[in-house]
């Protein structure tokens, strides 16, 4: 299909997202330029997996050409089908009300961060711009966006989207008064090597099911598997800067091929040592302050966070944003992590914004080939994307406050991080030691 030179589509920001975005718009000959600061991905959250769910599936769907699609398919791990919940002394408790899209198991898949990053990464080349940092962007009186970056350069375009995660500088510009704020919980994150010993030394539910542990303490505890099928291979490696860096660091958490079980143990703030002292503890400190917190729990808790590889061991802070009011639609939008940030409760984050993705290419194709306008497209977008991403947004508080028996405390603290500043935090002994 020949470019439509109609329109020239401006990305701030390479997650998954901005990424599944452009090979949506290249896909369907629809000029697209994405620009991202950082050559490589290797932050924490990288060396987990991902749950995709239908919407995400979807997303892929519609926005990936369809070998590529297919050849992705074909990496999938299995993902536990069945839900557990479980007291601290391992007794089976009643399921809380189901969400229809957590039913449909035979549609929910466990897929590698990485693999996922290197498909969307596939035939971007003169599409992807590294090392360009996002300053700021103009609105032409023509009705064109220029994007300025730090270095001095700018490009012209007719749309601009900020993919550009929590911290978005394209979201402070254009909607200034959207909150992204602290919940005060820490998470607490590890891994563990599923192999034929580990599955002898723990209960076969901890990989059979994906587990919820409900603490009288208050703390919240998750776990599930990613399971390969036998035979798999993981698809080629990751290419650019991304294979030197995540080399770097070998070990499990960016192991790409290996079976494991993942967990996450969250705690309030007043539960938990001060951030300055917890985001120090290297992954044999994480460990036995865990232990500490479940010392009065079943054992097999403990054997699971015994079996655990200190190295994957890692501390996050618990952030979200708030629902905001529909905006003034201009040539200017946002999309996935850059509007509607959320915890990890329900695993909806990477899903809602690979959503989004494709919700902006229907209303572009109705612009290109419907004679829709371009502002009227912009608008029905924006009007389904904000359903939807606060909706997911609004379930995962609910499911944060019910894993934490908290209230509604939708006072918490804006987060005032410096421009650019990582989302996640690891400790640094740990990270050395990766």
């Amino acid at each position: 299909m020949s470019e439509y030179q109609g329109l020239q589509v401006i990305v701030i920001g390479a997650g998954p997202g901005g990424l599944l975005l452009a090979q949506g718009l290249k896909k369907h000959g629809i000029g697209v330029a994405v620009y991202e600061r950082d050559a490589a991905r290797t932050d924490y959250l990288q060396g987990f997996r991902l749950q995709i769910r239908s919407r995400g599936i979807d997303a892929l769907k519609a926005c990936l050409p369809d070998a590529l699609y297919q050849s992705f398919a074909s990496t999938y791990a299995a993902a536990p089908g069945e839900y557990a919940l479980l007291s601290e002394q391992l007794e089976q408790l009643p399921r809380r009300t189901p969400d229809p899209e957590l039913e449909h198991s035979e549609r929910e898949k466990s897929v590698s961060r990485i693999t996922l990053r290197q498909v969307l990464l596939s035939g971007l080349d003169g599409v992807l711009h590294y090392q360009k940092t996002y300053d700021r962007y103009e609105e032409r009186a023509d009705g064109k966006v220029v994007a300025y970056f730090t270095d001095g350069s700018s490009v012209v375009g007719d749309v601009l989207v900020g993919a550009d995660g929590a911290n978005s500088r394209v979201r402070r510009q254009l909607v200034p008064h959207a909150r992204w704020v602290d919940t005060g919980a820490r998470r607490l994150a590890g891994k563990i090597a599923l192999t034929d010993a580990v599955k002898r030394s723990v209960p076969e539910l901890f990989y059979k099911k994906t587990v919820s542990v409900k603490s009288d303490s208050g703390y919240n505890l998750f776990f599930t598997s990613h399971e390969f099928r036998p035979g798999h291979e993981a698809i080629g490696v990751i290419g650019g800067e991304d294979t030197a860096a995540l080399g770097e660091h070998g070990g499990l958490l960016f192991d790409n091929a290996k079976s494991y079980i993942m967990w996450a143990l969250s705690g309030l703030r007043e539960q938990l040592p001060p951030d300055d002292e917890l985001f120090g503890y290297d992954g044999a400190q994480l460990r036995g302050f865990i232990n500490q917190v479940v010392e009065q729990w079943h054992p097999a808790y403990r054997q699971l966070f015994d079996l655990s590889d200190t190295s994957t061991l890692g501390v996050l802070p618990i952030r979200t944003s708030l629902p905001v009011e529909p905006w003034p639609t201009r040539a200017v939008t946002l999309l996935g992590d850059a509007i509607h940030s959320m915890t990890y409760f329900r695993a909806l984050g990477a899903n809602t914004a690979m959503a989004d993705a494709a919700f902006f290419l229907r209303q572009i194709l109705a612009h290109r080939d419907g004679g829709k306008g371009l502002l009227d497209a912009l608008h029905d977008y924006e009007a389904q994307m904000l359903e939807h991403g606060f909706e997911a947004v609004r379930k995962s508080i609910a499911a944060f406050e019910q894993g934490h028996a908290a209230t509604s405390r939708h006072d918490w603290p804006d987060v005032r991080s410096a421009p650019g500043q990582s989302l996640w935090v690891q400790s640094n002994k740990t990270r050395q030691a990766a």
